[in-house]
């Protein structure tokens, strides 16, 4: 998720957003990746944009532990391994599902140039087929955006003209 400042200067910001018309914006809420993902797969063709600002954590338990963990059995400091698997990712499955969908996405990552971040972030793009996806790092994204685009162009852009741009792509 964004760190609380980020938050509100966002939900702030999208009120040009919001004000487009309230009623057919849709928050929806999911128990987990697996939830997030299945909705968005059957429900793709029924909206005509997708703003995925979520950072939704794409690792799972290969086994998830059924019940309690038995911590009792460890002692202090004592290390054991979980096994992860990349869960299936929510923007990669709407355009497959509706082509026409306008699909902006956000790639947070802490990269030390911009032109690995804007790298970064086309494998994101082209992976979704997104039109638009917002890259930055922790440390500037209450203030900076890397807008990289559908034909491959990367614009920098403040807080507030990313927000323009995703008023006007969905206009």
């Amino acid at each position: 998720g964004l760190p609380g400042d980020t938050f509100q200067q966002f939900a702030a910001s999208m009120d040009g957003i919001m004000a487009l018309e309230p009623e057919k914006i849709a928050v929806v809420d999911v128990k987990d990746v697996f939830d997030y993902y299945k909705w968005f797969e059957e429900n793709a063709v029924n909206y005509d944009a997708f703003i995925m600002a979520a950072a939704v954590a794409n690792l799972t338990p290969s086994s998830p532990y059924e019940g309690k963990f038995p911590s009792h059995n460890y002692k202090v400091g004592e290390k054991f391994n979980i096994e992860f698997e990349i869960a299936p990712r929510a923007i990669d499955v709407i355009k497959q599902k509706n082509p026409r969908a306008t699909l902006i996405g956000y790639k947070l990552f802490d990269a030390p140039s911009d032109e690995q971040l804007i790298d970064i972030a086309k494998h994101t793009l082209n992976d979704s087929k997104a039109n638009i996806i917002f890259a930055n790092t922790p440390a500037e994204a209450k203030k900076k955006k890397i807008a990289v685009m559908s034909d491959g162009s990367a614009i920098i852009c403040t807080f507030r003209e990313h927000v323009d741009m995703i008023i006007r792509a969905i206009e």
